[in-house]
């Protein structure tokens, strides 16, 4: 596609399919999920309540994939 249309079709042609997505996601999305009513509780008590574990988890195992799939392409 890059060798026809050029670089940067290869980004362009994904944005209907990102408003697509954003469409459904929308309406597909709970208005309610999250911290319930966080403006009464404040921000201190609403980071309290965040998942600093699972997060550093995800975040170093999506790393590791990352890694061990590039490894793969080399």
């Amino acid at each position: 596609m890059a060798d026809h249309l050029g670089w940067r079709w290869e980004f362009g042609i994904q944005v209907p399919f990102i408003l697509v997505c954003l469409v459904l996601a929308s309406y597909a999305v709970p208005s309610d999920l999250g911290i319930y009513d966080n403006r009464k509780e404040g921000f201190l008590k609403a980071m309290k309540a965040f998942d600093y574990t699972g997060s550093l988890l995800m975040a170093v195992s999506v790393t590791f994939l990352i890694l061990g799939l590039v490894s793969l392409c080399f």
